[in-house]
């Protein structure tokens, strides 16, 4: 099922300690031969479970073995991750699970709770990494997250921006970039 995640999400930013990535609907994670079989006297639970956390904030990491190979150093990895995002969080004014900690924001309007996915991929530094630079980093995500949660699903951040015009054309997703096409202007220019 983690891979069915994976293909939900965008990618948000990729720091020295780690790989994010967000949707901004939520997933839970679940057993796929469960989720799948509606006979399993289990699925009903999971059915639940995907209901329950339907419109909360998600935060997920993924450590492979190749980063530790001890599952105590990786368990530790997740936490030092997932506490460095609740601080994040606090600071933006929410908590783990993405509802508001006040009922208004300091401007006076009501603030929308977080819903979405957060997806936390760490290197093998972060292990060795201290508290500190985990935070700055963690948080330079979530601020990230946070801002395009609040920009709403339809301001999306283009992938490769097109600095010039020209003839040739390439589409990304539902966005169109003209990109120009040097050797035609090369040719064009010594003609």
């Amino acid at each position: 099922m983690a891979s069915k995640i994976l293909k939900g999400l965008q990618r948000l930013t990729s720091q020295r300690l780690f790989g994010a990535k967000y949707s901004l609907q939520s997933y839970p994670m679940l057993d796929a031969q469960i989720a799948a079989d509606p006979t399993h006297p289990l699925f009903r639970r999971q059915q639940e479970k995907r209901e329950r956390l339907k419109n909360t904030l998600i935060i997920h990491s993924i450590i492979p073995k190749s980063v530790a190979k001890h599952a105590t150093v990786r368990n530790r990895c997740r936490r030092r991750l997932t506490e460095a995002a609740r601080v994040a969080l606090l600071a933006q004014g929410y908590d783990l699970h993405g509802k508001p900690i006040e009922a208004q924001s300091s401007k006076g309007e009501k603030q929308k709770s977080l819903a979405g996915t957060l997806l936390f991929i760490p290197h093998i530094d972060v292990i060795i990494a201290d508290w500190d630079e985990i935070c700055g980093q963690v948080k330079r995500a979530v601020d990230h997250f946070v801002a395009i949660k609040k920009r709403g699903p339809t301001g999306g951040v283009p992938r490769t921006p097109a600095p010039y015009k020209g003839e040739k054309s390439t589409t990304w997703g539902k966005k169109v970039f003209v990109r120009y096409d040097w050797r035609k202007k090369e040719e064009g220019q010594r003609s």
